[in-house]
């Protein structure tokens, strides 16, 4: 079982973290690192104004329009939840391919930095890709992360054995 389908149904206007300290921090160093390499490209001259916009505009429209058109063709408002096996590859493909074809890299940079810190800043489990989509529809669909799912399932079985403070 992913530590990410612990995620609880929360009241309007309520918000838990469902990750914690050492997920957050991991969310905000690799974000970092992949703003600080689109820095570099730009630095290096090799990045356009369309592949920022591509990156922090476009992609995210993409995700959001498709987690809509999930949400009607399932006929459903149920959170999406996709952490298993096949969710996480197919996540996995979609980062290796973004970032190995030369053309979408640096758009990949920031698609998958910026959301890092919002996913950090909210607490958002699962893959950072989900966090702008989430935030703007207020939903918490979950897409299985490769990156964070063995932190996230570490810290949560280590909250598990911990016992709560009053």
């Amino acid at each position: 079982m992913a530590a990410t389908s612990t995620t609880k149904e929360h009241a309007v206007g309520e918000r838990r973290r469902a990750i914690g300290p050492v997920g957050t921090i991991a969310r905000l160093c690799t974000g970092g690192c992949l703003i600080a390499l689109a820095v570099g490209a730009a630095t290096r001259g090799d990045l356009q104004v369309y592949e920022v916009l591509l990156g922090v505009v476009g992609l995210p429209i993409v995700v959001i329009a498709t987690v809509l058109t999930v949400k009607r063709v399932l006929g459903t408002s149920a959170h999406l939840n996709a952490t298993g096996p096949v969710g996480t590859l197919i996540n996995f493909g979609m980062i290796v391919a973004l970032l190995a074809i030369p053309w979408t890299s640096e758009i990949a940079y920031f698609f998958y930095g910026i959301p890092m810190f919002l996913a950090a800043w909210r607490g958002y489990p699962g893959c950072e890709m989900m966090a702008i989509s989430n935030f703007v529809l207020r939903r918490h669909d979950e897409l299985g992360c490769p990156w964070f799912w063995p932190v996230d399932a570490f810290e949560s079985r280590l909250a598990r054995r911990m016992p709560q403070a009053c």
